[in-house]
């Protein structure tokens, strides 16, 4: 049978108290360049806790009641099924100041999180859709170090990279290895000007154990 609506109001209401441990799916809401941003650091936080309040109100209006929808000073959290999508509300011209007042690893944190993950994040989709088992072998990386405890010294992008390395430091070739189910590549040249021949990943595993 179906759950009762207050079993589904308490399930919620839970979720929107657990929200401060649950890891976030992040998103950038990128501010239009057409319109003018202010000179200063305190009219930008201004200017997107106002953006944040009407998309707040916006997405309120337009979901089904089981979506909670949370506003903070410059971010949107949307509560829906378990998951936690946090839109962040960020444009460029905060990085810029910042470094101009030499604010640098404020600036290096915000440059990270709003735009440089989304680049990060596109290169990462382009190399899991060609080498479909590249996602598995992130996912079993990043379990291995979370069982060695050292998932707090490491940066999850950087484990990513490691693993699309294995998968994109090499040309591929036609030729399949005979018996192993793997593809013949070409390595580049390394610095005596020679070249190596190695076997790209095929699965999780491999990849898991070539990272």
């Amino acid at each position: 049978a179906a759950p009762s609506k207050d079993i589904q109001n308490m399930v919620e209401r839970g979720l929107v108290a657990l929200r401060p441990a649950i890891e976030p799916i992040h998103c950038v809401v990128v501010i239009d360049d057409k319109h003018k941003i202010p000179d200063s650091l305190d009219a930008i936080a201004t200017m997107k806790g106002a953006i944040a309040a009407q998309l707040a109100k916006a997405l309120t209006n337009a979901v089904s009641d089981d979506v909670r929808v949370l506003c903070a000073k410059a971010s949107v959290d949307v509560v829906i099924d378990g998951y936690v999508v946090r839109l962040h509300i960020g444009h460029y011209r905060e990085v810029s100041l910042l470094q101009a007042l030499d604010r640098v690893p404020e600036a290096m944190a915000i440059e990270r999180r709003l735009f440089r993950s989304g680049q990060h994040a596109r290169y990462i989709d382009g190399v899991i859709g060609t080498h479909v088992s590249a996602r598995g072998a992130m996912r079993l990386l990043k379990r291995w170090l979370g069982a060695a405890c050292l998932t707090d010294y490491v940066l999850p992008e950087a484990l990513e990279l490691i693993v699309a390395s294995v998968y994109t430091r090499a040309t591929w070739d036609d030729a399949v290895v005979a018996g192993t189910g793997d593809k013949k590549v070409k390595d580049a040249p390394d610095e005596t000007g020679s070249s190596t021949a190695g076997l790209a990943p095929r699965s999780a595993a491999a990849g898991f154990l070539r990272a």
